[in-house]
């Protein structure tokens, strides 16, 4: 199996993401977005293990405030501050 088939077969569809900075999934990464024009964060892990270990613990949790990633996107687009 070349190294792009094995990416692709570590995608899931996000239908399961709760998270509203979710824009998507890569192989080994997770990208979020935020309300920004070209605002995108990517978090990318060793193993397809921990990426599924992180976005079950908090992309697909309705605690996905708690991630680091969602603070950080936060605080940049001021929600929060008032």
């Amino acid at each position: 199996m070349s190294k792009k088939s094995k990416a692709k077969a570590a995608h899931w569809s996000g239908s399961q993401m709760i998270c509203p900075y979710f824009a998507r999934e890569e192989g080994v990464a997770i990208c979020c977005r935020g309300e920004g024009p070209g605002f995108r964060l990517r978090m990318t892990f060793d193993t397809c293990q921990g990426k599924k270990e992180w976005a079950k613990d908090r992309c697909e949790s309705y605690d996905y405030w708690k991630c680091p990633l969602c603070e950080m996107i936060d605080e940049f687009e001021g929600i929060g501050d008032e």
